[in-house]
C-alpha cells in the first residue's frame, strides 16, 4: 500500500491580541485565528473593524499589527515543519532517492515556465 502523500491537517488556533486606546478607555481585542490562515488579511481586518466597532483612527495600526502577527505565526509554522522534515531525514523515515527524484521533476516542470515568463517580460519592456 502506498503512503499517503497529503499533508496532515495541522490547523491550530492562536490568539491575536491587540491593545489600543479609544478616548479614555484602554481596550484589548482578543481574537482566535485558525492557522494556517485561510482568510485574506484585508478582509479579516475589515470584519474585525466592523464587528468590534473599532474607531477608524485605529485602522492602520490594527492592520499592521494583524499582518505582522499572521506573518510571524506563518514563519514559526514553516520553521516547525522544516524542523520535522529534517528530523525525518535524519531518522531515515524519508527515502533520499525518492525525495531527490521528486525535486528534480518539480524543477524540470517549473523552470521552463518561469524562463518563458521572463522572456515574455523582457520582450514587453
Amino acid at each position: 500500500m502506498k503512503k499517503n502523500k497529503s499533508k496532515v491537517n495541522s490547523a491550530a488556533e492562536k490568539e491575536f491580541v491587540f491593545e489600543f486606546r479609544a478616548g479614555k478607555h484602554n481596550c484589548v481585542l482578543k481574537v482566535p485565528l485558525q492557522f494556517p490562515a485561510q482568510d485574506n488579511i484585508c478582509d479579516l481586518h475589515g470584519r474585525l473593524m466592523l464587528l468590534h466597532k473599532i474607531p477608524c483612527y485605529i485602522e492602520n495600526e490594527l492592520k499592521t499589527s494583524l499582518s505582522n502577527f499572521v506573518e510571524s505565526e506563518a514563519i514559526l509554522d514553516y520553521d516547525r515543519e522544516a524542523e520535522l522534515a529534517l528530523q525525518r531525514l535524519a531518522l531515515g523515515d524519508v527515502d533520499m532517492n525518492q525525495l531527490t527524484n521528486a525535486w528534480t521533476r518539480s524543477y524540470v516542470e517549473v523552470i521552463p515556465h518561469f524562463s518563458m515568463l521572463l522572456c515574455l517580460r523582457t520582450k514587453i519592456h
